[in-house]
C-alpha cells in the first residue's frame, strides 16, 4: 500500500465503518468499482473514524462544518440531518446511522445528481467511478489537498480503497458472481435437447 500517512491509515477509527458501508452499498445494488471508490472517498474524507463521521469536522478549504460519511455541509447537511431524524437515526452514532447515511447518499444521487448516479452505477472501473464521485462530493482533487491517482482520482482515495480491498471488501456480490458464471448454452447440448 502506498504510504499516504501510514499514521492516518493505522489510526483509522474503525474498519467496521468500511464493512458496514460495503454491506449497505451492496444491498443498494452498487457494483465493485463504485463500492471501492466510495469506500476510498469515505476514508479520504474522515479516515473511517466514527467520531469524525458522527460529530463532524471543519472543512480544511472553506472552514465550514461538515458531517457524515462524505462530509456534507450547508443545505446538503441540513437535508442529511432531516432525513436521519425522520428515519429515527439522527444522533445514534452507530451502524444503523451509517447505513442511513449510505441510503441518504443513494437517494441524493438519484434525485439531485441523476447523471452522476448513472455514471457511477455503470462505471466499469474505479477510475470512472471515482471521477463520477468527485462531481458529487465536490472535493478539490489537486494540491494542496490531494495528489492525483490514475485509478481512484486522488492518492488518498486509492490508499483507503486498497485497504478495503485487502480487508476482503468491494468484492463481487452473489448476484454479480452469478451473472459472471452464467455461460451461453452450448450449441451441441441445445441441439441435442431440442432433438429429443
Amino acid at each position: 500500500m502506498p504510504s499516504l500517512s501510514k499514521h492516518a491509515v493505522n489510526q483509522a477509527g474503525d474498519e467496521s465503518v468500511a464493512r458496514v458501508l460495503d454491506d449497505e452499498l451492496t444491498i443498494l445494488g452498487y457494483k465493485v468499482p463504485a463500492r471501492l471508490s466510495i469506500l476510498g472517498d469515505v476514508g479520504r474524507e474522515n479516515n473511517w473514524n466514527r467520531k469524525t463521521i458522527f460529530k463532524g469536522h471543519s472543512d480544511p478549504k472553506n472552514q465550514k462544518r461538515n458531517r457524515g460519511i462524505i462530509s456534507w455541509q450547508g443545505t446538503r447537511l441540513k437535508k442529511l440531518n432531516s432525513y436521519l431524524k425522520q428515519e429515527g437515526l439522527l444522533g445514534r452514532g452507530d451502524d444503523t446511522e451509517l447505513r442511513g447515511m449510505a441510503r441518504f447518499m443513494h437517494n441524493e444521487l438519484q434525485d439531485e445528481y441523476p447523471d452522476v448516479y448513472n455514471e457511477l452505477t455503470t462505471a466499469k472501473d474505479t477510475a470512472s467511478a471515482s471521477n463520477a464521485l468527485q462531481k458529487y462530493i465536490k472535493y478539490v482533487p489537486k494540491r494542496p489537498y490531494n495528489s492525483p491517482d490514475p485509478d481512484f482520482k486522488v492518492r488518498k482515495n486509492a490508499v483507503w480503497a486498497k485497504k478495503a480491498k485487502a480487508m476482503g471488501l468491494g468484492q463481487p456480490s452473489d448476484s454479480e458472481s452469478t451473472k459472471a458464471q452464467v455461460q451461453p448454452p452450448d450449441s451441441e447440448a441445445t441441439k441435442a435437447a431440442s432433438d429429443s
